[in-house]
């Protein structure tokens, strides 16, 4: 999974985009929007989003992560915002909120990649085959 976060600061709201060559507003791409959670972004002002100003701590996203609810967010392929992009559609998203957007990453072609420990639990396990037939074969 990966996670966007998008900031309304007036105007038409959107987002939309392409990763990897899929654009994130296909069907075949799965997709989930929290709840509006401006009220977990301290010093969240229209103003700053607009100019660009504004900056939001990890701590407030993490804390808005926690606390969402996820639903279906709302596909538009009229707004002249979307059709200037080159995109043809985004996700609609109200003046003035924030909302973070949720992805599979495996479509839009991004894959898992195993974690440093993980990897270094398969080696000792190997490892450890490995000396055990070691051992037998010696008896």
């Amino acid at each position: 999974m990966f996670y966007v976060l998008a900031m309304g600061g007036g105007g038409q709201e959107n987002i939309s985009g392409v990763i990897n060559g899929v654009n994130i507003t296909s069907p075949s791409v799965s997709v989930l929007m929290s709840q509006n959670i401006r009220s977990y972004l301290t010093g969240y002002d229209v103003n700053t989003v607009t100019t660009g100003a504004y900056s939001p701590t990890l701590t407030n996203v993490q804390t808005a992560f926690s606390n969402s609810i996820w639903g279906a967010p709302v596909l538009n392929t009229t707004d002249i915002v979307i059709q200037a992009g080159g995109f043809g559609s985004g996700f609609h998203f109200d003046d003035s909120t924030a909302h973070l957007f949720s992805f599979n990453a495996a479509d839009v072609g991004v894959q898992a990649v195993p974690e440093p420990a993980s990897l270094a639990l398969l080696g000792l396990g190997l490892a450890g085959l490995g000396l055990s037939r070691r051992k037998n074969k010696q008896q």
